[in-house]
């Protein structure tokens, strides 16, 4: 019992529970580092996806955090990257994942800091591509809500500070920055990629919800304004039906106006026919 106690006084140094808020690109670069070609959509996505709040624990001169990500049935070899905001460098960390609902998975790592962007990478199964996000803190307070503490691991049978270190730096050298040129990004396959027509359909639905406005995919949009450009034997088919409409067109009207003569010409003679006949 006493060395109960000993471990539930280290674990309750300090816990805090602050607003958590996911972003596409890097909140203080602005860089992209996830292979999808649209911000705006991807911004969506990494909301839905990210639990609005987070756990601080601080146990001497540690701190671990506790974050939610739904969606837990679809994505797979998560991983996590730890940032100091005064740092360039990222550095990945171990973590702890309980699950929180059928839906939510809650992981817990260390962190330098409260001052810290975390970089989120996980595989989408439905996607089939990995995405790449970040996070950042604000609004703390003192206090836990309902996130599992280490204290509530220790009691579990589990040893969270021998499984929890922060490792080795991560190159971030093939991030982009946000002016980058879509072509020149993505996969050929899943959300977010130049390939994905789909997806500039759901963009465009998105765009027009609050509108009220009919959305149209941009494949129907695309045959509208840049129709497919015809080949030269179809050029040299058309051409030669049109130049014999043309003809046909002629031949026609003087058709027309020789049988106008000619029905006049035998109308004066049938005319003159008649005179005769009355005369004699």
């Amino acid at each position: 019992m006493a060395i109960m106690l000993v471990i539930s006084v280290v674990y309750a140094d300090e816990i805090k529970t602050a607003s958590a808020s996911a972003h596409y690109s890097h909140p203080i670069t602005g860089k992209i580092n996830d292979a999808g070609k649209n911000p705006e959509i991807g911004q969506s996505m990494v909301e839905s996806v990210l639990y609005p709040y987070a756990l601080f624990e601080q146990v001497g001169d540690n701190t671990f955090l506790s974050i939610r990500l739904g969606m837990s049935e679809n994505l797979s070899d998560v991983k996590f990257r730890v940032q100091e905001k005064s740092e360039d460098e990222f550095y990945e960390v171990e973590f702890i994942q309980n699950e929180f609902d059928d839906e939510t998975m809650e992981y817990k790592f260390p962190v330098k800091s409260e001052d810290s962007v975390v970089e989120v990478l996980a595989y989408v199964d439905a996607m089939g591509r990995e995405v790449d996000f970040f996070i950042d803190f604000s609004d703390f307070s003192e206090g836990n809500t309902d996130f599992k503490t280490l204290s509530d691991l220790e009691s579990e049978g589990k040893n969270p500070l021998a499984e929890l270190k922060i490792m080795g730096v991560v190159e971030n050298s093939d991030i982009e920055s946000v002016g980058f040129e879509p072509a020149e990004l993505g996969y050929e396959h899943g959300l977010l990629t130049k390939n994905s027509p789909e997806l500039a359909d759901v963009e465009k639905m998105l765009s027009t919800q609050e509108s009220g406005q009919v959305a149209i995919p941009d494949s129907e949009v695309d045959s509208k304004v840049n129709p497919t450009k015809w080949g030269s034997v179809t050029i040299i088919l058309f051409s030669t039906f049109m130049v014999v409409i043309g003809l046909i067109s002629v031949f026609m009207f003087i058709l027309a106006i020789v049988m106008f003569f000619y029905y006049k010409k035998l109308k004066l003679e049938n005319e003159s026919l008649e005179d005769v006949v009355d005369e004699v």
